[in-house]
C-alpha cells in the first residue's frame, strides 16, 4: 500500500454547491480554499471526503440542485479515485497506474481509516473525556490508564474503610481494661466451686447435728443423775436408765471423734467470692488478645492497600512514560477524579490557544500515517502567525493541509466564486 500520499489533482463537477472546478494543489504545505460565504468553499473540502469515505462522509446523493449527476476525481499519489453520483445511486472506481483495484471502498477505508478529513480544531472542541478517549485510542497502550486509576481509587476507598477500622480498634484497645499479669487464661468454674461448697456445708451441718445430739445426750445423763439422787427409791430403774444413757452418749462421742475437726470454709468461700472477679479478668484478657490480633490483621491490610496504590501509581507512570505521545510534553493525568489531556502537566483546556493548536495538528498528523491529507474547515480562527506555523510544519512533515478561509484570501489561495474557481484565483 502507498505511503505518504497527498492530493496532486482534484476535479469536482455538480457536487453540493460546486458547479465545476479543477485544482492542482502543492503536494505538501497549505492548500488555501478562500471565498465568501455560500460560494462553495466547504463543498470543496466535502467533495474530498465524499470521494474517499463515501456514505460515511455525508448524503448518499450529494448532487448539486438542478443537475442529474455529480462527479469527483482525485489523483492521490499513484492512485486515481473517481466517484460518480446519479439519482439512482453512486459508483466508485479506484486505479493504481491504470490498473483497477478490487473492492475499492474497502481499499480506501483501509488506506484512510478515520484520518482523512480529521479536523484538528474538532479535537480541541471536544470535552476533556472525549479528548482522552481519542488520544488513548491513538496510542494503543498495553493498558488503559483509566483502568489503573479506577483500581487505585477502589484500593484507596478500601484502605480508607480499613484505616477507619484501625482507628476504631485502637480506640477500643485504649479503653479496654488491662488485666493483671497473673490472670489465668481460662475462667474459674463457679459451678464447680458451688458444688464443693455445698458438700462442705453438708459436712458442717452433719457436725452441728452430731454436736447438738451429744449435748442432748449429756443433758439427758445429767437429768438421769438428778433423777437418781431425787428418787432413791427408784434407784435401780434410774441406774439402768443411766447406763443406757451413758452408752448412747459414748456412741455419740465416738461418732463425733470419728468425724474429726470440721473443715475450714474460709478458703473456698474466698475463692467463690473472687471467682467472678477472676473470670472477668480472664474475659478482658481474652478480649484484649483478640483485639490485638484483629488490630494487627487490619493494619496489615491497610499496609497492603497502601503498597497496592503505590504499585498502581508506579505502573501508570511507567506506562505513560513509555507512551509514544505525538507532541513532547503531552500526557494524560487525573484531575479532580477525571482523566484529562495535559501539556507539561497543565490541562489542555487551560493552555494557550497556540499550544492547543499544535497539539491538535500533531494528533491529526499522527492518525494520518499514509493518506497525509488534513482538512481544516474553520481556518478563519487561525491568525497569520498560526497559519505560517501550520505551513511550516505541514511541509516539514510532508503533509497537505486544506484550509478553508473566509474572504478573498491571498495570492496563494484558490478562491471559490459561485461554485467554481475564480478566474485568476489559482496560484
Amino acid at each position: 500500500m502507498e505511503n505518504s500520499m497527498t492530493i496532486i489533482h482534484l476535479e469536482v463537477e455538480n457536487v453540493k454547491r460546486i458547479k465545476a472546478l479543477r485544482i492542482a494543489p502543492p503536494a505538501t504545505g497549505l492548500v488555501k480554499i478562500a471565498g465568501r460565504n455560500d460560494q462553495g468553499k466547504t463543498s470543496t473540502l466535502d467533495s474530498i471526503m465524499l470521494a474517499l469515505a463515501g456514505k460515511r462522509a455525508g448524503p448518499a446523493v450529494p448532487i448539486k440542485k438542478g443537475a442529474t449527476q455529480g462527479r469527483v476525481v482525485i489523483q492521490l499519489g499513484s492512485l486515481a479515485v473517481e466517484r460518480k453520483w446519479t439519482v439512482e445511486g453512486s459508483s466508485l472506481r479506484v486505479t493504481r497506474d491504470g490498473i483497477p483495484i478490487r473492492r475499492p471502498q474497502e481499499f480506501l477505508d483501509a488506506l484512510t481509516g478515520t484520518g482523512v478529513g480529521f479536523d484538528p480544531l474538532t479535537f480541541l472542541r471536544e470535552n476533556p473525556q472525549t479528548q482522552v478517549d481519542m488520544l488513548l485510542g491513538l496510542l494503543h497502550l498495553a493498558e488503559d490508564p483509566r483502568v489503573l486509576d479506577a483500581q487505585k481509587q477502589a484500593a484507596y476507598e478500601e484502605r480508607t474503610v480499613v484505616n477507619r477500622e484501625v482507628k476504631r480498634l485502637e480506640a477500643l484497645r485504649a479503653t479496654a481494661t488491662i488485666p493483671p499479669v497473673d490472670t489465668p487464661d481460662e475462667e474459674v468454674s463457679v459451678m464447680a466451686l458451688a458444688e464443693a461448697h455445698r458438700e462442705l456445708v453438708e459436712v458442717h451441718h452433719e457436725h452441728a447435728r452430731l454436736t447438738q445430739d451429744l449435748a442432748r445426750r449429756e443433758q439427758a445423763g445429767m437429768a438421769a443423775q438428778h433423777e437418781v439422787e431425787r428418787l432413791r427409791t427408784e434407784l435401780t430403774r434410774a441406774e439402768a436408765h443411766l447406763v443406757e444413757a451413758n452408752r448412747q452418749r459414748m456412741e455419740a462421742a465416738i461418732l463425733l471423734r470419728a468425724q474429726g475437726t470440721p473443715p475450714d470454709l474460709t478458703e473456698i468461700t474466698a475463692q467463690m467470692q473472687s471467682a467472678e472477679a477472676t473470670n472477668r479478668q480472664v474475659r478482658e484478657k481474652r478480649k484484649r488478645h483478640e483485639l490485638e490480633g484483629l488490630l494487627t490483621t487490619t493494619r496489615a491490610e491497610a499496609d497492603r492497600l497502601t503498597t497496592a496504590i503505590a504499585e498502581i501509581d508506579t505502573q501508570k507512570t511507567a506506562l505513560l512514560a513509555a507512551a509514544p505521545f505525538p507532541v513532547p510534553g503531552l500526557g494524560v493525568e487525573t484531575e479532580n477524579g477525571s482523566m484529562v489531556v495535559t501539556h507539561n502537566g497543565i490541562p489542555l483546556e487551560q493552555c494557550a490557544h497556540s499550544v492547543q493548536l499544535r497539539v491538535g495538528i500533531a494528533i491529526a498528523m499522527a492518525v494520518n500515517p499514509q493518506c497525509r491529507v488534513i482538512l481544516i474547515r474553520d481556518g478563519a480562527t487561525l491568525d497569520a502567525d498560526n497559519q505560517a506555523w501550520l505551513a511550516e510544519i505541514s511541509k516539514a512533515r510532508e503533509f497537505q493541509v486544506w484550509l478553508e478561509l473566509v474572504g478573498d484570501g491571498d495570492q496563494e489561495s484558490f478562491v471559490i466564486v459561485d461554485g467554481g474557481i475564480q478566474e485568476g484565483g489559482q496560484p
